[in-house]
């Protein structure tokens, strides 16, 4: 770089004065100042004489202009506190003010010192070089090869150094070690800020036998690298197996609980194995994991609940193994679910059913019924079972039924298909035991491939008061009918004569419950009562007005609690 100096000389006279001696400004050769300062640096003194003055030094000096100009002010003269002399700085550490040797090679100050009479002043510029940076140097460039034993290191974890990247900085800059490796999944070693390489893990989880660590260094400036630590793994343990799988398996849908989906062949070169989870295979979907069962001791996966092709076709079986170091890695099942035609579905186990006794195709209930094939399949038929009692009901006429649900005869009742409605086939009278009250009817539809599904319906009839009531007697009585006669021959004394009674054909109560009640008489002879009694009240001798062979009535109305109310009259 050349050196020079550029004076000016700038005077200020009067008629009546002689200009001042002018300064004077000692030569300064080129400074040079390298691009890693980031300190406050003095960089010359700046030596003025001022014959004028009485120390005979320049009273004031100052930097007025820089070139090239680029941020905020990076030199600056300032007086030095122990003399009268000044001092040209760099100064450093302020926003703007960084050096930089590829942007900015040379800077060229003016500094300016005035004289005593602060009006004679002299400028000079002096011209001042950034020298670059100088990167590190590392001592083993380019590369250090390692071999370490996996099965006997040397290096417990996170203690002792594997090795030592050794670098100098020629500037003595601070130094930054960063480390990487191209091999994926790689995290066995790590650098300290001293460019120790340490070990972070077990090596013998590796199953990578050559691993290049590349370290780059950095002074803040300039980064070296990458310097390649060749690690070679020696005795590199191996991932144990599982040597039959992977493989594929099919189960049809109806499977059952038990069936052995595969066994497992297990290999390990240190014949040291145990098991990373409880259950070393699991299933995907997770949600049906409690379907598949790992067996130990024997080391089998069998099937542990239901399969259902409409639901879950495929499950992926994982299973891993481990050695205490390594997991087994790719052994899975594929297992592929086959459908088997499943029959039509009912919406409900048992369906009840509510009637009251009635003429075919009056009384009925809605089922409420759905059904659904699990293929989708076209449901061809819905009909009651022929599994049903066949023939007419007969069951010692009726006993037993009132406690226990049997199978009713399917011909005593029409299901519509259609509708989903049952109803009498048969004038179904449950009086007198004519037919039970309650019990099962089963019923069944199938899809049109065959498959049949069934359900039950709890048929509950219930009584109507279809039934008036039925006049009895007791006594010397003959009924007639609806009617009973007594005779009365002359010289009989007064007395009772014989009782009325009734009765219902109704299967229950209030429809069979009945009342008596007397609602008049033909003469005073015969008198009846609400009791059902007939009593010979009077005499007919005593009665001229009577003839021989008359006929005298009493009327007893029988009336049953049922609704609507029915009733009859037995005329005596």
């Amino acid at each position: 770089m050349s050196f020079f100096i550029q004076t000016s000389i700038s005077s200020s006279t009067t008629a009546t004065t002689t200009a001042a001696p002018k300064p004077v400004i000692a030569d300064i050769n080129v400074i040079n100042v390298h691009e890693d300062q980031m300190l406050q640096e003095a960089l010359a003194t700046i030596v003025c004489k001022d014959t004028t003055a009485p120390d005979g030094k320049c009273p004031e000096c100052n930097v007025i202009n820089w070139r090239p100009r680029k941020g905020t002010n990076t030199f600056d003269v300032w007086r030095k506190s122990t003399s009268t002399e000044f001092q040209l700085y760099y100064v450093a550490g302020v926003a703007g003010r960084v050096l930089d040797y590829e942007v900015i090679r040379s800077y060229f100050v003016d500094v300016r010192c005035r004289a005593w009479d602060k009006v004679t002043s002299v400028t000079k510029t002096v011209e001042i070089d950034v020298h670059p940076n100088e990167p590190p140097a590392i001592t083993d460039w380019p590369l250090k090869d390692i071999t370490i034993d996996v099965q006997n290191p040397k290096f417990p974890i996170g203690i002792d150094r594997v090795y030592k990247v050794v670098a100098t900085d020629p500037e003595k800059d601070p130094l930054t070690y960063t480390m990487y490796t191209d091999v994926d999944n790689v995290d066995f070693f790590t650098i300290t800020t001293d460019g120790d390489i340490l070990v972070t893990k077990d090596l013998k989880t590796s199953t990578v036998e050559n691993i290049p660590l590349k370290v780059n260094i950095s002074d803040g400036r300039s980064t070296v690298g990458p310097f390649t630590v060749n690690v070679r793994l020696i005795n590199v343990n191996k991932r144990p197996q599982i040597t039959n799988l992977p493989k594929t398996v099919t189960l049809f849908e109806n499977a059952k609980k038990g069936t052995l989906i595969s066994s497992l062949s297990i290999v390990d070169d240190h014949n040291v194995i145990t098991f990373p989870n409880t259950k070393p295979c699991t299933a995907i979907p997770k949600s049906e994991d409690f379907k598949f069962e790992y067996n130990p001791g024997i080391n089998t996966i069998t099937l542990a609940g239901t399969l259902d092709a409409e639901t879950t076709n495929y499950y992926n079986i994982s299973c891993v193994v481990n050695d205490g170091y390594l997991d087994s890695v790719g052994e899975y099942i594929e297992l592929h679910v086959l459908n088997v035609n499943e029959p039509p579905q009912f919406n409900e186990p048992v369906y009840s059913c509510s009637m009251y006794e009635s003429k075919p195709y009056v009384s009925g209930c809605d089922l409420g019924m759905i059904l659904k094939d699990p293929e989708n399949d076209p449901i061809v038929n819905v009909y009651l079972s022929s599994t049903n009692l066949p023939g007419s009901y007969n069951n010692n006429n009726g006993v037993g039924y009132q406690n226990k649900l049997l199978p009713l005869n399917r011909d005593w009742f029409w299901f519509d298909e259609k509708t989903r409605r049952l109803h009498f086939a048969v004038d179904y009278d449950i009086d007198n035991s004519n037919y039970p009250t309650s019990g099962l009817l089963t019923i069944e539809a199938v899809d049109d491939k065959g498959a049949t599904g069934t359900s039950q319906i709890q048929v509950n009839i219930a009584d109507v008061n279809d039934n008036a009531p039925r006049c009895d007697t007791l006594g010397l009585g003959t009924q007639l009918g609806n009617n009973y006669m007594y005779e009365v021959v002359q010289g009989d004394k007064t007395g009772h004569l014989g009782t009325v009674s009734a009765s219902d054909d109704d299967r229950t109560a209030p429809n069979n419950e009945i009342t008596l009640t007397a609602i008049g008489q033909s003469s005073k002879h015969v008198t009846a009562y609400d009791s059902g009694a007939i009593i010979y009240a009077n005499t007919f001798d005593d009665d001229p007005d009577v003839n021989h062979k008359t006929s005298q009535f009493v009327y007893i109305e029988a009336r049953d609690n049922g609704a609507p109310v029915l009733s009859s009259t037995c005329k005596t």
